[in-house]
């Protein structure tokens, strides 16, 4: 298990690689079209892609430095870590309205982080000490 800070979007010893630019994004998306996003008409793998593209972004506009986290046994990985206010943040992205994750679940019971952010189309509001924020809401955290 370890925390793999996302130096360099391209980097070749970073796994998980986030496109620098939202419109690099758009562009890797065949007939994609921001009707398409809003009528959910994308496949789970590019909304997820796109939704955790959007979230490196606004994080990073914010000065978080990113952080992945990884575990072998059980297989698990969170999208982001970020440290605020000298805390542990682990951050789960889900492009849909299926919020449950196991990964986020092991990173809470090996670690107890003081505060957990889910990022995903539901609204506003707590799942047990999971504070839920929208994704159009990223800038929030």
């Amino acid at each position: 298990m370890w925390l793999k800070e996302l130096t360099s979007p391209f980097s070749p010893d970073v796994e998980k690689a986030y496109q620098e630019c939202m419109a690099a994004c758009e562009k890797s998306i065949e007939n994609f079209a921001f009707e398409s996003i809003l009528k959910k008409e994308l496949s789970e793998l590019y909304r997820g892609s796109l939704a955790e593209n959007y979230t490196a972004q606004t994080l990073r506009a914010k000065g978080y430095e990113l952080y992945y986290w990884t575990n072998d046994s059980p297989a698990a990985e969170l999208d982001f870590v970020i440290q605020k206010q000298g805390k542990i943040i682990p951050i789960e992205v889900k492009s849909g309205e299926n919020v449950r994750s196991k990964s986020l679940q092991h990173f809470t019971k090996m670690y107890a982080p003081d505060e957990i952010v889910r990022l995903s189309e539901k609204n506003y509001g707590t799942d047990g000490q999971i504070r839920a924020v929208p994704l159009y809401a990223a800038f929030c955290i």
